[in-house]
Order: structure tokens, then sequence, then C-alpha cells
């Protein structure tokens, strides 16, 4: 559901703009967010430039189809958005229970590495959908979000290797040693 309001007391909500699919369409275009949107038949109805440029995919060749996994998967798999068009949102929880954000009983999040076979890249994504119902309650489309954090992850990893190797020779450090220690000793006790 889209709400729009003035900052102005006195000025009421432009209500024909929450209306107007260009409007939308236009909005969700301009979005600095990768983000698409599949009709209740997995069509692709949104897919905007954020999109394109974190997949390598255009627009057009997703546009009204059923092809989006191709640019998240090499083989055909469902994408969250799909998950939750699907209503398979209780299998997921099961599965992942991290999958669940809090408050959104239908709708899933994940964060993993994706091997993005058009752009030819492996990026760590954010990945969450929701879905959209029209005003009679009934399920309109799903969207889905995706949110870039490789360079966050890739300075994590270095940090934790920082932690445990010796930053000029590269070798394990008393840490390290300390770590594979503890862990030797608890498989041992088992």
């Amino acid at each position: 559901m889209i709400s729009l309001h003035s900052s102005s007391a006195s000025a009421p909500a432009p209500a024909a703009l929450v209306k107007d699919g260009a409007f939308v369409g236009q909005l969700v275009a301009s979005l600095t967010i990768p983000v698409f949107v599949l009709d209740t038949d997995a069509r692709v109805m949104i897919w905007n430039r954020a999109c394109e440029m974190l997949t390598g995919v255009p627009a057009h060749e997703v546009l009204g189809t059923r092809d989006h996994w191709r640019s998240f998967y090499e083989q055909r798999r469902p994408t969250l958005a799909d998950l939750v068009l699907q209503d398979r949102t209780d299998d997921v929880r099961r599965i992942l229970p991290r999958c669940a954000p809090e408050g959104s009983p239908s709708s899933l999040c994940l964060e993993s590495w994706f091997d993005m076979p058009r752009a030819g890249r492996r990026r760590y994504l954010v990945a969450d959908a929701s879905p959209i119902f029209g005003a009679d309650g009934e399920l309109a489309a799903v969207v889905e979000t995706l949110r870039d954090l490789t360079d966050e992850k890739m300075a994590q990893v270095a940090l934790e290797q920082l932690a445990t190797r010796d930053g000029l020779t590269g070798l394990a450090n008393r840490r390290c040693f300390d770590d594979t220690l503890h862990a030797e000793w608890a498989r041992a006790l088992r």
C-alpha cells in the first residue's frame, strides 16, 4: 500500500498520484535500490534501473517474462518473490528460520552470496520479498528489493583474517591457535 501525505498541514495529499500507475512506475524506476515486481502469474511487471545495473540484465529482456531467475542463478530456481507468490513462506521459515522478518508473516528475507551469471561477478546480497495486496485484499503482486553488501562483507572477512593472522607474515597467530585448540579439544571430548 502506498501512502502519500503533504508536508503542509493545509494541503491534502494528492490522492490522484496514488492511483496514477505512471507515477508509481516512475517512483520505483527512480529508486537507487534494485527492485523488481512480479504479477500473480510470476511475470515481471517492474525491473528498475538499479536492478539492471546490479544484474547486468536490461529491463526489456525480462519485462513480461518469467525469466527473472536467470539474473541470479545459472539453473532455474525460485527467487524469494516466487516463494512469496507461491505462498511457500512457511516452508522456507521451517528450513531457514532467520529468513522471516519480524511482524511480516507473509514476507521473506535472505542474506547470501549470489553468483550473478550475466553480471559476471559474485555479490553478497540481502533480498527482501513482500506481497502487495489490492484494495479487495487479494494478492496483486510481489515486490523484491535487493541490497548489495559485497563491500561490507569483504571488509568483515578481511577484519576476521586480521584477527587470526599475522599482518606481516600471514601466518596463524596466537588467537587462531587458541581457537583451533579449543575446537579440537571440544571435538575430542565428544
